[in-house]
């Protein structure tokens, strides 16, 4: 297994998303290696590539957690039905603009996500550059999906690694290690001793 910890300075990493949720969510077994990985970003060690889809499972993901953490669901399932059915106020209504949003009132969904706003909203201290989609990134991911057996998002973040020349990713998903031209690097798991 290729560590997060061994990557050799200058190297040019796409970033999946799981290792951003260890690092926002600090995770028992894989934050502490994520946030030394991430230290090494911000330093600019190494080069870290987001692509814009995984910017957008982070929000989701963090959402899911934090409405979980505030007892709006026990799951992600539940987390989602309560979404969906506290926000037909927002969605009823007809907003102008993207800052309409912000006067939805003291019960809106904007008072019930706040963490996460604050997180994404530091995305650009982490010193990586968000790369969008390319004319050829979702035909890419349709082929790269077909030859290697890899889910669509999956094959959709390694088309964008592809698409940019990037032959790195940290990530802590095995199936991209199918994949011969794309190097995975994986967070290494907490350590915890017990006295007996």
């Amino acid at each position: 297994m290729n560590s997060l910890s061994d990557i050799p300075s200058g190297t040019k990493i796409i970033i999946d998303t799981n290792i951003l949720v260890y690092f926002a969510l600090a995770h028992e077994k894989f934050g502490f290696s994520c946030k030394e990985f991430i230290a090494r970003l911000q330093k600019g060690d190494v080069s870290g590539f987001i692509p814009t889809i995984v910017l957008n499972e982070l929000a989701h993901t963090l959402m899911m957690a934090e409405l979980i953490e505030k007892g709006y669901g026990k799951n992600r399932s539940e987390a989602i039905q309560f979404m969906k059915k506290f926000s037909p106020r927002i969605k009823g209504t007809n907003h102008q603009s993207a800052s309409d949003f912000n006067d939805c009132g003291d019960n809106s969904v904007n008072n019930l996500i706040t963490n996460t706003w604050i997180w994404m909203d530091k995305i650009p201290d982490l010193n990586c550059t968000i790369i969008p989609e390319q004319n050829s990134t979702i035909h890419d991911s349709f082929l790269i999906s077909r030859k290697y057996g890899l889910l669509a998002k999956d094959a959709y973040i390694a088309a964008f690694a592809k698409s940019y020349n990037v032959f790195n990713i940290a990530t802590n998903d095995a199936d991209f290690d199918v994949l011969p031209w794309l190097r995975t690097w994986k967070p290494k798991e907490k350590i915890t001793y017990v006295s007996v």
